[in-house]
């Protein structure tokens, strides 16, 4: 079978307000049935030529395959699709989808997007200059879920993509959902990336001992390597998941699989505009950008966040690792849990002319680190930040709290050059031998034994 495996279940080329609404099940039963007696009736009145019946018999095998690879392409004024079944590739170029609604329950892992469902044959194939605008995607599945306005999974070379619309999961599984893309594994420098909607993602399980993973973007929900040039996301996530794994939800990438600055992510001139709420989770990464490893230049994020969990939360307002540049974030950041926080302002390790102004109000039964600019990293340099950290802690050894308003660096000393804070501090902790907090120095603001 080739490499790309592409299942279309509609065109709709002059129907203003496209609706698809499947039920993988009924629907392949009824194709099944009818295709049965298709062939049957074939093979009566062609009983010399039985052969004629082979493609039947192969599009009945595509029916009730495993998986339900939903692609919808219109009939656009401009654009093209080619698929070379021989080489395993294809090619989507200069595609417009505009008011596209789909609805899709199924069984099984679901791939859904308004230009194309599901590709994978790796840089060989190509997803250029495509365009999704107010698209309404609503997902049921008992199995993994990959959604985005213009794909569900591509694996191919991808540049000049943008969408808009409202985006809605519901799955039992692990759900890869972005507002362009839900997965991509290639390594692509994508240029003028847009997207403006509302994101939300529903992963109820019913047993604790069947966790999955939760990954949502902004832009993309899971991708390995990827540089991106000049973004724009205007949105709002929302995450409510019972008995999943680890939830990562960023404003612009759920989760990159790279691990160095070389490999992960690039960004150049970004901006993020939007809430970010989660709930009912165990461990949360979150992000106002990235979550993962990467470069960010010339990035902001602003917006509400709020979490809601039972375990460990690591939020950061630009990246989660490496270096981050002109960078800066206007947040109110809201975290409850019984374990163990981390937020940061700005990004775990490097940080250079950035700024943060906002608040963090953070609640755990456990440890706080807090930090108006960098965690536990190597340098901040001109950078300054305002606003306030207010914490409450509950466990009573030392170090359950640790804050600053500029660099944590409790375990090493991090080079601070020309940095300035003005964000008021005010820590709550049974145990007045548990912890530093100051400015840039570990200077207290106040500290209250209860």
């Amino acid at each position: 079978m080739a490499d790309v495996i592409i299942y279309i279940v509609g065109v709709f080329s002059k129907i203003p307000n496209a609706t698809l609404s499947l039920k993988y099940q009924v629907c392949g039963v009824i194709v099944i049935v009818f295709s049965a007696v298709v062939i049957i009736m074939m093979v009566i009145r062609l009983k010399r030529k039985p052969l004629i019946v082979i493609p039947y018999l192969c599009a009945i095998v595509l029916l009730i395959g495993s998986s339900a690879f939903m692609g919808i392409y219109a009939t656009p004024a401009k654009g093209t699709l080619t698929y070379d079944i021989n080489a395993g590739k294809i090619t989507i170029e200069n595609i417009e989808m505009i008011n596209i609604n789909i609805t899709a329950k199924a069984t099984t892992t679901i791939y859904v997007g308004a230009v194309l469902g599901y590709s994978e044959n790796g840089s060989d194939s190509i997803l250029g200059n495509c365009k999704a605008d107010n698209v309404t995607i609503n997902v049921t599945t008992e199995k993994d879920a990959y959604v985005g306005t213009i794909s569900g999974k591509c694996i191919a070379d991808i540049s000049g993509i943008s969408g808009s619309g409202n985006i809605s999961v519901n799955t039992n599984k692990e759900a890869y959902v972005g507002g362009l893309i839900g997965c991509t594994s290639v390594e692509s420098t994508i240029n003028n990336a847009v997207f403006e909607g509302n994101i939300k993602v529903t992963s109820k399980i019913d047993s604790s001992t069947s966790i999955s993973d939760i990954f949502v973007g902004g832009l993309f929900g899971y991708v390995n390597r990827l540089t991106i040039n000049n973004a724009n996301v205007s949105s709002n996530i929302t995450v409510d998941c019972i008995n999943t794994g680890d939830v990562a939800v960023g404003g612009l990438i759920g989760y990159s699989s790279a691990a160095s600055v070389t490999d992960g992510i690039k960004v150049n001139k970004a901006s993020v505009v939007g809430n970010i709420t989660i709930e009912n989770a165990n461990n949360v990464i979150a992000a106002g950008l990235v979550t993962s490893s990467g470069k960010v230049t010339d990035a902001s994020y602003k917006g509400e966040v709020k979490i809601y969990a039972t375990d460990e939360v690591d939020f950061v307002g630009i990246s989660n690792g490496n270096s981050v540049e002109k960078s800066y974030v206007n947040s109110t950041i809201l975290i409850e849990t019984a374990g163990y926080i981390s937020s940061i302002g700005i990004t775990s390790n490097r940080a250079k002319n950035c700024y943060f102004n906002g608040t963090m109000e953070l609640k755990s039964d456990y440890k706080v680190f807090a930090s108006g600019i960098l965690g536990e990293g190597d340098y901040a340099i001109n950078c300054y930040s305002t606003g306030n950290i207010n914490i409450i802690a509950g466990y009573k050894y030392t170090y359950s709290v640790v804050a600053t308003g500029i660099a944590l660096g409790y375990n090493s000393a991090p080079d601070i050059q020309n940095c300035f804070t003005d964000l008021c501090i005010v820590a709550k902790n049974s145990n007045s031998d548990s912890y530093i907090i100051g400015r840039v120095s570990h200077r207290c603001d106040e500290f209250i034994i209860y």
